[in-house]
């Protein structure tokens, strides 16, 4: 009761403080690509999407965004507290410990690709233990593992480099399953559904998405800027 207090709490205050949350360049060019409907593919393009889509609702666009990072960072932590059959006290004080750090208390504000990138691996992770830690309630697994591999789909499409996540969450996925049903081949036949299901999804959005694509060669600009920015940042430190 204690540490879900603490976490409502600490939740409201921060999403208070942080109101209405915090737009930068970045997210100033997806959104403009969600309102004219047409996609340079120069950022992730579900950034814009989904940006889009709070446009349509009253309020700010990142206000929106925020609440939607917090939901799944706070979301996560309100499964942690649910698999334990008991929360210590430690426990507790490490909660309200964490509640300050940067990662909840400033970067949610940002309406930035990154945080949700970190916000949907983390919650995705996260479910994928409540469904071990459920594994005889056939209902809640399933549910869980379907949530999670939605969510590490979102993970892959908002970074360009998000991948790579893929392979270790399905080695874990497989090696937790093995755990608790004895069986190897069932755990690689999770971990491999997992990673396929994940990737159909992204495949199918990214197909989705590239019928707003403007033409733009974003690829090529992208090793332009790459050369003239970040590695004369380099050479330049």
């Amino acid at each position: 009761f204690v540490a879900t207090a603490i976490l409502a709490l600490g939740a409201a205050a921060i999403y208070a403080l942080a109101y209405p949350g915090a737009m930068e360049f970045d997210s100033y060019v997806q959104l403009l690509e969600a309102r004219t409907d047409s996609y340079a593919f120069w950022h992730p393009p579900v950034m814009s999407w989904l940006l889009g889509n709070f446009d349509l609702l009253p309020g700010t666009v990142s206000a929106w965004f925020t609440a939607m990072d917090m939901l799944m960072a706070f979301g996560a932590l309100a499964i942690l507290l649910s698999l334990p059959r008991r929360v210590s006290w430690a426990g507790v004080v490490a909660l309200a410990a964490f509640l300050a750090l940067p990662q909840l208390a400033l970067l949610q504000a940002a309406v930035w690709k990154d945080a949700l990138f970190a916000d949907a691996t983390v919650l995705g992770a996260v479910l994928l233990a409540f469904a071990v830690g459920r594994w005889k309630d056939r209902r809640r697994r399933f549910a869980a593992l379907a949530a999670a591999t939605i969510l590490f789909a979102l993970a892959i499409l908002t970074r360009q480099n998000g991948i790579v996540i893929l392979p270790f969450l399905a080695a874990g996925l497989a090696w937790a399953v093995r755990r608790v049903s004895g069986s190897w081949r069932q755990g690689a036949a999770y971990g491999a559904a997992m990673a396929a299901a994940a990737l159909a999804i992204v495949v199918a959005a990214t197909a989705a998405l590239l019928l707003r694509w403007d033409g733009t060669p974003s690829t090529q600009e992208q090793l332009n800027v790459l050369k003239l920015y970040d590695i004369t940042g380099m050479v330049k430190s």
